[in-house]
C-alpha cells in the first residue's frame, strides 16, 4: 500500500478506486537516484536524515524554484482525467492551502456538520482553486 494520505482518504471518498500512487521528483539532478539507492540500504534512511542539514541548503541552491502536483484518474473504461497544479515559485503552499481554507471557514462560523466529514467536503473546490490562483498557481485540467 502506498504511504501517502491519498492512499487512505481517496478510497473512502471513491470506493471504486483500486490504486493510488504517489511519486516525488526532487528536480535536482541525480538526487532521485541517490535517495532511491540509499533507501535500499539497511541504514540508508538514517544516513539520509543525517545529511539533511547539508542537503537541504544545497538543494535550495541548485534546485528548481518551480513545482507541481498532478492527479491523474483512469476510469475502468480507459477515460483519463488529469489535473495539474503548477507554480513557478512557492509551490509548497499548495500542500498547506487546503488546511488554511478550512481554518478560515471554521473561524468565520461556516463549519460543516459535526462529526466525521469526508475529505471531499472540507471546503468548496472552487474556493480552493481561487486561492491557489491568487498565489500564482496555474491549474490545468485535461
Amino acid at each position: 500500500m502506498d504511504e501517502s494520505a491519498d492512499a487512505v482518504t481517496l478510497p473512502r471518498v471513491w470506493p471504486s478506486l483500486r490504486d493510488v500512487d504517489f511519486f516525488v521528483d526532487t528536480q535536482v539532478v541525480g538526487l532521485n537516484r541517490l535517495i532511491a539507492t540509499a533507501l535500499r540500504l539497511p541504514a540508508g534512511a538514517r544516513l539520509l536524515e543525517r545529511l539533511v542539514p547539508v542537503a537541504v541548503p544545497l538543494a535550495r541552491l541548485v534546485g528548481s524554484r518551480a513545482g507541481g502536483y498532478v492527479v491523474e484518474v483512469v476510469a475502468n473504461d480507459g477515460r483519463v482525467a488529469t489535473t495539474a497544479l503548477v507554480a513557478q515559485r512557492r509551490s509548497y503552499l499548495a500542500a498547506v492551502l487546503p488546511a488554511t481554507v478550512v481554518a478560515r471557514s471554521l473561524a468565520s462560523g461556516n463549519s460543516p456538520q459535526p462529526g466525521v466529514v469526508p475529505p471531499d467536503r472540507h471546503y468548496d473546490p472552487d474556493e480552493l482553486f481561487g486561492e491557489l490562483r491568487k498565489l500564482g498557481t496555474e491549474i490545468h485540467q485535461y
